[in-house]
């Protein structure tokens, strides 16, 4: 990972573009006696969506794990965001290969859509990947690629 300018500058082309980063923080979280309304996953994605793109996301990534719970925020989550995925029930979740990687998801799914884009399999030009904690942190990313959807 570098600078488009560091790129530049060493002749490096670039794979991906980082489009936008956001953060939320998610109030309703597990292990409280809250009902999960994807809040702030939701948030963390619409704020990314109205700054960083138009079209809908072709691939993602992202750390649920198994639990219910996570599984009904990225619901609440996809459904407060209407529009914005070409499949929202079609993501992809490390964990059940890696396991539960932590703090590293970030840098893995970025590893991921890159090698996806180096070897020629990446499913379309726009990848959306996002991370959540206990804590309530909630992050997401767009990623952008050199090629055009099939």
């Amino acid at each position: 990972m570098t600078t488009l300018r560091t790129a530049r500058k060493y002749a490096i082309p670039p794979r991906l573009q980082l489009i936008g980063i956001e953060g939320a923080h998610e109030e309703k979280r597990i292990r409280t006696e809250t009902v999960v309304l994807g809040e702030g996953l939701g948030a963390a994605f619409r704020n990314l969506f109205e700054k960083a793109v138009t079209d809908p996301v072709d691939r993602i990534i992202c750390d649920m794990n198994g639990e219910r719970y996570r599984a009904n925020e990225y619901g609440f989550a996809t459904i407060r965001n209407p529009g914005r995925f070409r499949d929202a029930a079609d993501f992809e979740t490390p964990a059940d290969c890696w396991g539960d990687v932590g703090a590293a998801s970030g840098p893995l799914f970025v590893s991921l859509v890159a090698e996806a884009e180096a070897r020629n399999y990446q499913t379309g030009p726009l990848s959306l990947i996002w991370t959540s904690s206990e804590n309530g942190v909630r992050a997401a990313a767009l990623l952008g690629g050199r090629r055009k959807a099939a």
